[in-house]
């Protein structure tokens, strides 16, 4: 066979190496091991969020559900208590004041019950069952925590705010207004003004602070998105044109 010059050759193998950088497959070579290596460090980091988020919670759960439970309970209590003394009262006095302590109790065994509680429940136990082995799983299950831990912070703060004290002082003002001008009864009235804004203070004070300051640690340990106040199941439609036409993307 005849001898190829030198420089041909030289110019063939350049050829060779610029075909083979440019090649799809070489590319795909080039760039699959960054991603997955993305992909794997993001799980990894779902993963030890969750860890962190799921020992909280449990330490969380506990203090909020007896206080939800108590408080309830003391209610109902109050309630049932002041509603069956008024009918056997000695005189119409005490069966005005048991009535009208009743309903004050009522009230606030209304707000209980319909007060938000993210944590009650079997939330924990859902959160459990998520199937994280895969990447969307185990980022969907993070998101999840992540909404029930700031959840009951706000639910907190919000007891921990004056409107609970507001609301409370209006409602024994109101009591104590009828006791005391429709029925004279000006310590009866007093009273139960005096009762019902001392229970919601004591109310406000042993609702724990524990959510909202591992939220604060989680911040500052994580640094999450915003978007995390908004609650994982909700719809989330977004729009775009193709040229095929319009599409629609949702999670749900």
């Amino acid at each position: 066979s005849p001898k190829m010059h030198p420089g041909r050759l030289v110019g063939l193998l350049g050829l060779g190496g610029a075909v083979l950088t440019l090649s799809p497959t070489a590319n795909a070579q080039s760039e699959g091991a960054p991603r997955h290596a993305a992909a794997k460090t993001d799980s990894l980091d779902d993963g030890a969020r969750y860890a962190w988020l799921d020992k909280e919670l449990g330490q969380v759960e506990g203090p909020t559900e007896r206080w939800y439970t108590g408080w309830t309970a003391t209610f109902a209590w109050l309630s049932v208590g002041q509603y069956a003394f008024a009918a056997p009262a000695p005189n119409a006095g005490l069966r005005e004041f048991s009535l009208v302590g009743a309903v004050n109790s009522t009230l606030g065994l209304l707000a209980m019950l319909g007060a938000p509680n993210t944590l009650g429940g079997n939330a924990r136990e859902r959160l459990q069952k998520f199937d994280a082995s895969t990447p969307l799983g185990a980022y969907e299950r993070r998101r999840r925590a992540e909404y029930l831990l700031h959840a009951t912070a706000a639910e907190e703060s919000f007891y921990h705010s004056p409107v609970p004290l507001i609301l409370a002082t209006l409602s024994s003002a109101g009591g104590g207004a009828i006791l005391i001008y429709g029925y004279h009864q000006i310590p009866a009235g007093w009273g139960t003004f005096g009762a019902g804004v001392g229970l919601t203070l004591l109310e406000m004070l042993t609702r724990p602070f524990s959510a909202g300051n591992a939220w604060d640690r989680y911040v500052d340990k994580y640094h999450p998105s915003p978007n995390v106040q908004v609650p994982p199941d909700q719809i989330h439609l977004s729009f775009a044109v193709t040229p095929m036409g319009g599409a629609i993307n949702g999670t749900f």
